[in-house]
């Protein structure tokens, strides 16, 4: 969960998957892209189904995609605390390493198989 407000806006974020071993790499592959800054971690997500978690995500929040016409475009506009609360709901296990004071260190709820680093 990244975002990048001088080049969006605050409240835009992005969410998606990279099969790379450390995705601090994709990160700053994103932020070459011509964009004026580079993009904020708020979270990574590690999961032994990046596809399914990534999907579930894209669902949950599908009416709050910035870009309606390409769908492959990752970017939401909400906030990175509405991510965690949805992670809640997520049945599948995955482990979260919050780099936001704001995002609680731990998520909570009924998943014995939620974990944080």
């Amino acid at each position: 969960m990244i975002s990048n407000p001088a080049s969006f806006a605050d409240g835009i974020c992005k969410i998606g998957m990279t099969r790379r071993l450390d995705p601090n790499d994709r990160v700053k592959e994103l932020g070459d892209a011509s964009v004026p800054d580079l993009f904020q971690v708020h979270a990574f997500i590690y999961t032994d189904d990046a596809p399914m978690l990534e999907k579930y995500f894209h669902d949950h929040f599908s009416e709050h995609r910035v870009n309606l016409v390409n769908r492959r475009k990752e970017f939401l506009n909400i906030e990175s605390e509405a991510t965690l609360k949805a992670l809640k709901q997520y049945l599948g296990p995955y482990t979260v390493k919050s780099f936001d004071e704001e995002i609680p260190s731990a998520p909570t709820g009924e998943n014995s198989n939620q974990r944080c680093n």
